[in-house]
C-alpha cells in the first residue's frame, strides 16, 4: 500500500514497504531529483544520466519543458529535476513497470489531494466573501 507524507511544502514522501522517495510536486506534476530516479529505479545514478541524455538527444522531450533547476541550500548546490514523463520514460527503458506504477499512483493521489485542497480554499475565499458583501449591505 502506498502511503504519501508531506515533508514540507512542494515536498512529499511517497512510502511503500519495500521503497521510500522524495519527490517534489508544483504545478500539479511530480519531479524527483536523479538521485531519488536512481533510488526508485535501484540503478546508478549514471545509469539514469546517460538515460536522460538519450531521451533528449532523440528529442522525445524537450529538456526546457521537463527538467527543473533548484538551489538546495542544504547540499549548497544546485539540483536539477525531472518531471513526471521523463521518470516514465526511463522506467520503460528499464523496464521497471512495478516502479512506474508505484509513481503513477503516488502522482494520482497527490493530484486527488490537490484537487481537494484547492476545493477547500475556493470554499473558504467564497464564504469571505460572502461576508464581505453582507457587511457591506449593513452599512
Amino acid at each position: 500500500m502506498l502511503q504519501v507524507h508531506k515533508i514540507k511544502k512542494g515536498v512529499y514522501s511517497f512510502e511503500s514497504e519495500d521503497q521510500l522517495n522524495k519527490v517534489l510536486f508544483l504545478d500539479n506534476k511530480i519531479w524527483m531529483s536523479k538521485k531519488e530516479i536512481a533510488k526508485l529505479f535501484n540503478r546508478k545514478k549514471s545509469d539514469v544520466s546517460s538515460i536522460i541524455s538519450q531521451i533528449f538527444m532523440e528529442s522525445e522531450y524537450d529538456i526546457y519543458d521537463h527538467v527543473l533547476q533548484n538551489y538546495n541550500s542544504a547540499l549548497e548546490k544546485e539540483v536539477k529535476y525531472c518531471s513526471l514523463d521523463i521518470i516514465l520514460s526511463i522506467g520503460y527503458r528499464f523496464k521497471a513497470f512495478e516502479e512506474t506504477k508505484f509513481i503513477i499512483t503516488g502522482n494520482r493521489i497527490l493530484k486527488e489531494h490537490n484537487n481537494k485542497w484547492k476545493l477547500s480554499a475556493f470554499k473558504k475565499s467564497i464564504k469571505s466573501f460572502s461576508k464581505i458583501i453582507k457587511n457591506l449591505q449593513l452599512v
